[in-house]
């Protein structure tokens, strides 16, 4: 269902669930929640790459599946704007310097 707010058969398994609390402090900034075709659209702008993430994963195998996760992962994003949490697990990210020009010895 389009832009349902259920939450997804699935959810509970999820190791990612406890990192939203029940309760939080209100916040005064809103973020509208996001649509199936807003996720499915950023999905699919994801490059095709192979190399995997921090997390195992590549873009490549994301997309495969994604059909499959979408309702929760669109859960998961709007659960996120609604409790103004995002899990500190997902704060992690591979930094590969590439160099492209000028000398090699500055900083």
């Amino acid at each position: 269902m389009v832009g349902s707010q259920s939450i997804p058969h699935n959810f509970e398994n999820l190791p990612y669930k406890d990192s939203f609390p029940v309760c939080h402090e209100q916040r005064s900034m809103y973020l509208s929640p996001v649509l199936y075709e807003d996720v499915n659209k950023a999905v699919l702008t994801l490059r095709n790459g192979k190399a995997p993430e921090i997390d195992g994963m590549n873009s490549f195998l994301v997309k495969k599946i994604f059909p499959k996760i979408i309702d929760v992962f669109t859960f998961i994003i709007n659960l996120s704007f609604k409790m103004g949490v995002f899990p500190d697990s997902l704060k992690h990210a591979v930094v590969i310097p590439v160099y492209k020009n000028g000398p090699l010895t500055s900083c």
